[in-house]
């Protein structure tokens, strides 16, 4: 006699729904419209985007390159926090201050992600002197104050929080006399 005519179909109809939508409803929970990582073509934006630095009147182009390969790379990814950084340079370079303040506290946050408590704390501390360049100096004291409690990591060595404790204070200074 058959598996199938010794089974009735309805519980194993039932079963087989139960164990193969368990991935699609894992799947459909996480939703369709999230972030959607493409290292490849991150790559291929990066390669683009530096065959152009010998031309000046291309970098806007280049700094959205960068932009776009960030966006493509998923939070570790070491890339994403160069891209992030020489994009909001750029930016910043180009005079759109509070973008380019932004594109820098994305790459603080970046750094957050893969543990560079240094980089962050650097990181912050440029974000808030883009931003206070811009005329926020509500945000850039509070770029400040998230430079200040990384400072606290035991993962700092002396030098390296003295140098970045130094950024602060010039910084609070700058934003202070606006």
């Amino acid at each position: 006699m058959h598996l199938h005519a010794r089974c009735k179909p309805f519980p194993w109809l039932l079963i087989t729904m139960v164990l193969c939508s368990t991935p699609l409803a894992a799947q459909n929970w996480r939703g369709t419209d999230g972030p959607h990582y493409d290292i490849a073509r991150a790559d291929q934006l990066r390669l683009e985007a530096l065959a152009l630095y010998g031309q000046p009147d291309s970098w806007n182009r280049v700094a959205a390159l960068h932009e776009e390969s960030a966006r493509l790379r998923p939070p570790g990814d070491p890339y994403r926090i160069r891209d992030l950084i020489v994009a909001a340079a750029i930016i910043d370079r180009n005079g759109d201050h509070t973008k380019a303040g932004h594109l820098m506290q994305d790459a603080a946050d970046a750094a957050l992600v893969v543990g560079d408590i240094a980089q962050a704390a650097d990181l912050y501390v440029t974000a808030a002197i883009i931003t206070n360049r811009g005329g926020d100096g509500m945000t850039a004291m509070t770029l400040i104050h998230k430079a200040e409690l990384l400072l606290n990591s035991p993962l700092l060595g002396e030098e390296v929080r003295a140098a970045i404790r130094a950024r602060i204070v010039e910084t609070q200074q700058s934003v202070a006399s606006k």
